[in-house]
């Protein structure tokens, strides 16, 4: 990657480049699912009408608890174990439940 930089007083600039390591881009995911968050609406409109049906028959099955969880989350948290269990019952992997929660955290509504 590059880096341009100006210097505010002289106006010179400086590109240099630079790698970011694999450790660089493990904390950077790290840190965007710790902040990442939707709307449940936001996210029932990002997994779509077959996938939240999935949900939906658990739901029908489910204990009081967990029908209290599916119904009232006011936000969704990447890294909520709610949410880590709809993945689970979703199949998802990590890489789609990212996907899904960049897909959702751009609908506005």
């Amino acid at each position: 990657m590059k880096e341009v930089i100006k210097d505010a007083v002289t106006g010179t600039v400086t590109v240099r480049d630079y790698e970011i390591t694999p450790e660089d881009q493990s904390l950077v995911l790290v840190s965007w699912r710790a902040t990442a968050k939707c709307s449940p609406m936001q996210g029932k409109l990002a997994l779509g009408q077959a996938e939240w049906a999935k949900i939906e028959a658990y739901r029908a099955t489910a204990t009081w608890a967990e029908q209290v969880v599916i119904d009232s989350a006011n936000e969704w948290r990447r890294n909520s174990q709610d949410i880590q269990f709809f993945g689970y019952l979703l199949g998802y992997t990590d890489e789609q439940m990212d996907n899904l929660f960049k897909a959702a955290m751009t609908i506005e509504a």
